[in-house]
């Protein structure tokens, strides 16, 4: 408080103008009662002589010898040096100096207005005695002019004197009422800084964030409403701070959950704001974007342009994105201008990388669908027409022809069927219901089916793993659709005399089915293509053989709708291995309304 500049500001100026009105008052209140003094001692001095004047004139009328003597009475009589002065000038008495040492005071002002009847005063050095006097001259007589003037004098030390007893005690009150001045400019000042201090600590606290600080003047005056006002302040900007601080969190929230990326810039392409997605789609570094030139962060010419462009324009762009990252990803964005004319835009960067990938899958299934099914129609429309140009003559031409058009059949047979039954997985039109099931028994039966075909092409088959019952919750059905299109693959792109080996094992948790065959093997750069429907290794040689192209992604699609899991490992040459992991059931202890789960 002590060191508050405004508490002392106004102490130096509550003293200042105290003193200055103290000394105005001393230097007014000095004069007038200098003034006053000098003014009753000249008139006690012209009293005394108007008093002494009857008594000398009958001496000075006759010329008496004893006026000199008298006077000298007289002066130490009263106190005061007393000289007769004639009509001419003369000195005919003095009290303090011999005559011979006076001269002529015809020129004297006191004597010149006594001569005309007025009783006068003066004061000046008196050569004759060495001192300051004050004079008071009267004249002798009625008669004007008079037969001579009566003076008396009195030295300037008691005037003066008493000017200085004056001034003392002007000069003690003086101090006393500086001192009174200083003592309460203090309080005043202290009292009216006091409030002004305590709002300048409210003002101070409310620019940290401190709002609940609150001043409480109780006083009337302005200051008091100042500091009322400064509350009201206080209160009203707290709110509308909470307001804000809620609305931001909400919007922070909601930009957060957005799966679109959101980019804010001013207007000089500042960024201001960037959500969760923006930061996972641009590589922002880990500082913090927010005031970083979007230039600086983003390098991508087609947001840079499109940023640009709307903020020079004014008006919404519309674009597309192709990332640089080596992902691939496609960006659908559109800046839009906010604010007003110096305002900033916000870019909404929308993935349709996906959608992109699926247009671009419907476009190869078409295609593919449409070349799997045009290639046998083709061999049928020609069999066929061969026929009815006269080839059913023959017979045994007509029995070649039929074998052809039924295999070209069965063929399309299969697609269709695996169509279906890849659509129905898709669409999820036939949920499964996982319960536990035997993969022993499974396995079994599956190879029941193919032992022909592996007889014929002198395979070997083996069967590894636990001979107990493994129990997975899988569906039956579906399992089983799983092992017979690995076991198909297996036999297909195995050469005669190969190897099949069928492992089953697991772990606490998961069964694991391996189907390893000895085959053509598939080239690293296949692998991660080969659950693509209608993707073939070797196209012609996965036609001669029959195959559909749809049977891994038969399997890619059961296996996830059962919970579990597909790899593979495969080199040219050598074979693949196949391995599909399920979840392990617990047996009897399951229940028998398992929920469903769909495909």
């Amino acid at each position: 408080m002590l060191r508050s500049p405004i508490l002392w500001k106004l102490f130096a100026t509550y003293v200042a103008l105290g003193a200055v009105c103290l000394v105005g008052a001393g230097y007014a209140t000095n004069r007038i009662l200098v003034d006053s003094a000098r003014r009753e001692v000249e008139h006690g001095l012209i009293e005394r002589a108007r008093a002494l004047a009857p008594t000398l004139e009958r001496d000075v009328i006759g010329d008496s010898p004893d006026l000199e003597a008298r006077v000298r009475d007289l002066a130490r009589t009263i106190g005061d040096r007393i000289t007769v002065i004639r009509a001419d000038g003369t000195v005919i008495a003095e009290s303090d100096r011999d005559l011979f040492e006076v001269g002529n005071h015809s020129n004297r002002p006191e004597f010149i207005a006594a001569m005309r009847g007025t009783p006068d005063t003066a004061m000046r050095h008196s050569a004759t005695v060495g001192r300051d006097l004050l004079y008071a001259a009267v004249p002798i007589g009625a008669a004007i002019p008079p037969l001579a003037v009566l003076r008396l004098a009195l030295p300037l030390e008691i005037v003066s004197s008493n000017a200085a007893h004056i001034r003392d005690v002007l000069l003690w009150a003086g101090s006393l009422g500086l001192l009174a001045a200083v003592v309460l400019g203090f309080v005043v000042a202290r009292r009216l800084t006091r409030p002004l201090a305590e709002m300048t600590e409210v003002a101070r606290r409310y620019t940290v964030g401190d709002l609940a600080s609150r001043v409480r003047a109780s006083s009337r005056d302005e200051i008091g409403e100042l500091g009322r006002a400064l509350d009201l302040m206080g209160e009203e900007l707290e709110r509308k701070i909470q307001t804000v601080e809620r609305d931001r969190e909400e919007t922070r929230a909601l930009l957060s959950a957005m799966i679109e990326g959101v980019i804010a810039v001013d207007g000089d392409e500042r960024i201001i704001l960037v959500n969760a997605a923006a930061r996972e789609i641009f590589p922002l570094g880990g500082t913090p974007p927010e005031g970083r030139s979007l230039t600086d962060a983003i390098r991508n010419e087609p947001v840079l342009r499109a940023v640009t462009a709307t903020l020079r324009e004014r008006r919404s762009h519309a674009f597309e994105v192709t990332l640089l990252d080596g992902s691939g990803r496609v960006l659908e964005a559109q800046a839009t201008p906010i604010g007003g004319a110096r305002g900033g835009c916000v870019v909404v960067f929308h993935d349709i990388s996906r959608l992109r990938r699926l247009e671009d899958v419907r476009r190869d299934f078409v295609a593919n669908v449409s070349h799997e099914l045009r290639t046998p129609l083709t061999s049928v429309m020609g069999y066929v027409e061969t026929l009815l140009a006269g080839g059913m003559v023959d017979g045994e031409t007509s029995r070649t022809f039929l074998r052809k058009i039924a295999s070209n059949a069965e063929r399309l047979h299969a697609l269709i069927t695996d169509l279906l039954s890849l659509s129905r997985l898709e669409s999820q039109a036939e949920p499964y219901r996982l319960a536990p099931v035997r993969v022993n028994a499974v396995v079994e039966k599956s190879l029941g089916s193919f032992r022909d075909r592996i007889a014929a092409k002198s395979m070997t088959l083996e069967v590894l793993g636990e001979r107990d019952d493994v129990l997975a919750l899988a569906d039956e059905g579906g399992l089983r659709q799983v092992v017979d299109n690995l076991l198909d693959n297996a036999i297909k792109y195995t050469p005669d005399g190969g190897r099949i080996t069928v492992e089953i094992g697991g772990d606490e948790r998961n069964v694991t089915l391996a189907v390893k065959d000895t085959g053509v093997g598939i080239p690293a750069p296949d692998l991660p293509r080969i659950f693509e429907r209608f993707y073939r290794v070797d196209r012609a040689r996965s036609r001669e053989l029959g195959g559909t192209g749809l049977g891994l992604a038969i399997v890619k699609h059961v296996v996830q709708a059962l919970h579990g899991t597909i790899e593979v490992a495969s080199e040219p040459g050598r074979g693949s291995r196949f391995v599909v992991t399920l979840p392990r059931a617990s047996g009897a202890s399951l229940p028998s309304n398992l929920p469903a789960t769909q495909p």
